[in-house]
């Protein structure tokens, strides 16, 4: 293997133009799943420690900016990706109040920096307390979430200094003005709507993980309890698999992600995706805790509130779900009783002020709420309007004030205070409201496409007014399909470029999602997960019978598990697509789970270890469905080195698939990002590789102005 790469690496440096990939061997591995034998020809991608492996993902990476420095239009799409930059307003978020003073972070542009503001009043005047550039001057610190205390004022800043995602907290003193001494590497878990200071403010929760190569690794994980000023060396351990080795069955450390108390201090809260223990506050004095289960995956039960002695859930136990509670006084007697009954639309977040619970409902791309009085038991409709989806988030535990972002696929972001007492519904001036030159031309319609089995499919579709719609038009169709996450409808600066291009830019809800509920994240999992990628097809081929593209000028777009859906796509329909664009994705699911990252996510995609789970997972594998002498379409992988959640091989081996495979003569390549993470890379380079990205993807699509360059 060594040879075929000193090969490569020659080739490359001996031509300009690349007309074909670098070479890939090919060394046969057989897995047998319950008698599914399975052969793997790109196993040994997957030690990405081994040098010669590295060496594949640079030659690689050097053949696609190779193909890229080779179209036309590029440098012109990077000029307005940093010209939106420029005009971009200075960014604010991470909003906390303390009586009449909000603290917040700021993105200042000017000065490439992040601060920390405090300002008296919603209107008032910014004072910047910590201008993190200034006060580290030399070393890159980019605090991305901060946790206040306002018994004690101090401020625990979570710190990103690498692309793994794991944070180093930092530790300060709001009054006094400084940092206290000791930081703590490496954490995660930072999440804004949970109280994580103790009591007296004086102590932190907080979950730790290791890192290993700089990407972030869950095993061994731990949860802490840290008193501020102090060594984290004595930092008390709340959770661990070595101190808790039958806390429950069928638990690793790997599914554990947040440790908190409620806003009363009345107990600890240690959850997971599929799992909530609780315990008294007062054990926290205790050498150990002893933690009883409160939510079970089988209980179906979502997002968790706690108010005076009472756990309130949003349930998934009904398709468009609803609210229950159940009385926490007795831990070993746990039952559960509806609050607020399901509806006609979906009841998709729960939210919380002081004395209020914040209930969203949504039809996929407008919401509205209604609020519960946790005192007195009342529900009523909230005064809260405009189109789009309202984001909330927890500014304070002393009050009944909520923030909210609006989004909307042609509007930038705007936020606003909402008061759940008062009613009071005001736009806030700490925003980051920028209006974009060209935006009143984008015109958006929301429409349901018919799928292969006849249920409807949301579909949203964006595109500039004087775009004409006779299937001439280049389309971007994108999807996710996991999780039960929905594509809310967000601006994105970038669809400015494509629009104003007349390309047409439209999202799918496809099933696995969370469009609809309940019953539509079911529509897309595990044996049912082909819906996913049908209902993607099922789009994409309404958007050519409608005339708003055909299959010469359509652009597959998905990233993480949406490479699933944008991987399987093209695998079975070859013919449908021009060009596609595997962001990161999750395309070997068989192997996922022998990952990092991968590990955790059994419970949503399955196990190899059952026997009927590895079946869906060999169909949702699109490396495994690359065939010989297929017409694939060009395709784009991209991978980040530093992704501690798709790793690198994943994307690696469907492009190595693919390129071996393809009988179209189209181009298949693998951007690298090699000090990236899963979210690609930052900084100066984040504006080339979006560039790269699009003009290999009109290149492809047939866009007049994005050609190969004349010789």
């Amino acid at each position: 293997m060594r040879q075929y790469v000193l090969l490569v690496l020659l080739f490359l440096s001996s031509v300009q133009t690349i007309a074909q990939p670098p070479a890939t061997p090919r060394i046969p591995v057989t897995d047998n799943y319950f008698g599914m034998r399975v052969t793997d020809h790109y196993r040994w991608m997957e030690n990405l420690q081994d040098s010669t492996v590295m060496k594949w993902f640079e030659a690689q990476d050097a053949y696609a900016e190779n193909v890229f420095d080779g179209i036309t239009g590029r440098d012109e799409l990077l000029a307005e990706y940093n010209a939106l930059d420029s005009a971009a307003k200075d960014r604010r978020w991470n909003v906390r109040k303390d009586g009449d003073v909000y603290l917040f972070l700021k993105w200042n542009i000017k000065g490439d920096s992040t601060q920390l503001v405090k300002r008296k009043g919603d209107n008032g005047q910014d004072e910047v307390v910590i201008d993190f550039k200034k006060m580290f001057p030399g070393k890159k610190m980019d605090p991305g979430l901060f946790e206040y205390s306002p018994e004690t004022k101090y401020i625990v800043f979570y710190v990103f200094e690498g692309d793994h995602e794991a944070a180093t907290l930092y530790f300060y003193n709001l009054s006094q003005r400084k940092f206290f001494p000791e930081q703590i590497r490496y954490s995660f878990g930072g999440y804004p709507n949970k109280t994580k200071f103790s009591h007296d403010g004086k102590g932190f929760f907080y979950w730790t993980v290791s890192v290993v190569n700089n990407k972030r690794d869950h095993n061994n994980s731990k949860a802490l309890y840290h008193r501020i000023g102090t060594s984290s060396e004595k930092d008390k351990v709340l959770m661990s698999m070595e101190k808790y080795p039958d806390l429950y069955p069928g638990i690793d450390s790997s599914h554990w992600h947040e440790v908190s108390a409620d806003p009363g201090f009345n107990y600890l809260i240690l959850q997971s995706a599929e799992y909530i223990f609780i315990a008294p506050y007062s054990e926290l004095a205790s050498d150990r805790i002893n933690w009883k289960v409160l939510k079970r995956p089988d209980d179906k039960l979502g997002q968790l509130i706690i108010r005076s002695g009472t756990a309130y859930f949003l349930a998934k136990n009904v398709p468009n779900q609803q609210l229950v509670k159940c009385n926490l006084s007795d831990l070993k007697k746990i039952s559960f009783e509806t609050v607020v009954p399901e509806g006609k639309h979906k009841f998709d977040n729960l939210s919380a002020t002081k004395d209020y619970l914040l209930l969203r409902y949504t039809n996929g791309v407008t919401s509205w709420f209604k609020q519960y009085n946790t005192n007195t038991g009342k529900l009523v409709d909230a005064s809260i309007q405009g189109q789009g989806i309202y984001l909330p988030t927890r500014i304070s535990e002393n009050d009944n004030e909520i923030r909210l972002d609006r989004i909307y696929w042609n509007q930038p972001g705007s936020a606003y205070h909402y008061n759940t007492e008062t009613g009071k519904f005001i736009k806030s001036d700490i925003n980051d409201l920028t209006d974009y030159a060209g935006i009143d031309d984008l015109r958006v319609k929301e429409t349901e496409v018919p799928g292969h089995d006849g249920v409807m499919i949301p579909l949203s579709i964006i595109y500039h007014k004087n775009t004409i719609l006779d299937g001439q038009a280049v389309c971007v169709l994108y999807a996710y399909g996991s999780y039960g996450t929905v594509n809310n409808p967000w601006f994105y600066s970038d669809r400015l470029i494509y629009c104003k291009r007349g390309v047409v830019f439209a999202v799918a809800q496809v099933r696995g999602g969370g469009a609809k509920g309940e019953t539509w994240r079911l529509g897309g999992f595990k044996a049912t997960k082909p819906n996913t990628w049908k209902d993607f097809i099922s789009c994409a081929e309404w958007l050519i019978k409608n005339k708003y593209t055909s299959s010469n000028h359509l652009i597959a777009e998905g990233g993480s598990a949406g490479g699933i859906t944008v991987g399987r796509a093209i695998t079975e329909r070859s013919d449908l697509f021009a060009v596609a664009i595997n962001r990161v994705g999750v395309t070997n699911t068989l192997r996922y789970g022998f990952t990092p990252g991968g590990a955790a996510n059994s419970g949503e995609f399955g196990s190899v270890k059952d026997s009927m789970e590895c079946r869906y997972l060999y169909e949702m594998d699109a490396v495994y469905h690359v065939e010989d002498r297929i017409k694939y379409p060009a395709v784009l992988n991209t991978a980040g080195m530093a992704d501690g959640r798709v790793e690198a091989s994943q994307p690696g081996k469907f492009a190595a698939a693919l390129q071996h495979a393809s009988s179209s003569n189209k181009p298949v390549l693998l951007q690298v990002y090699f000090k990236g993470g899963h979210f690609g890379e930052t900084g100066k380079t984040k504006n080339v590789n979006a560039a790269n990205e699009m003009a290999f993807a009109l290149w492809q699509a047939g866009h007049k102005d994005f050609q190969l360059k004349k010789d």
